[in-house]
């Protein structure tokens, strides 16, 4: 619950970062709007996804940090994890899904914000860089203060 009170707002900081070097100057409101609508949009789709899991169920890639696989074994899991329908439905469904999130972001964020729909793009797609290389540098420290917490990664 608290994720998903928190999610909005941080998303559309880091949209409005984007928004604000592309010379967006509605205010970070006018960001939130359209990528509050946008995740409601996301949910939906996720909700699509799991009736389709249910309908047509599929089993996921066993994940194992543990256990070390070699890269035929490895590509063996996903071929058997592509064989099945259910998998496909769902990845499909998920590609969709971002795409249509996407396009929803970048109109939305151009309307309220009055710049063009290719500001806004690379508006999105500079704030999504932002925030994965936050993320990174959030993991790199994280690992530096207590490397030991990390499974499956050495120590340095």
């Amino acid at each position: 619950i608290i994720v998903s009170v928190i999610l909005p707002f941080l998303v559309s900081g880091f949209g409005y970062i984007g928004v604000r070097i592309f010379n967006g100057r509605q205010g970070f409101f006018n960001v939130f709007k359209p990528i509050t609508y946008s995740l409601i949009i996301l949910t939906i789709y996720s909700l699509i996804m799991i009736i389709f899991a249910v309908i047509v169920p599929f089993n996921s890639i066993p994940t194992d940090n543990l256990t070390p696989v070699s890269q035929e074994q490895a590509m063996q899991m996903w071929k058997d994890y592509l064989m099945q329908p259910g998998a496909i439905i769902n990845m499909l469904i998920n590609l969709i899904s971002l795409v249509h999130v996407f396009i929803f972001s970048i109109i939305g964020i151009s309307k309220f914000q009055k710049i063009t729909k290719s500001k806004a793009a690379f508006a999105l797609i500079l704030s999504a860089i932002i925030a994965l290389a936050v993320i990174i540098l959030f993991v790199i420290i994280s690992y530096l203060a207590n490397p030991g917490s990390f499974v499956g990664i050495p120590s340095v």
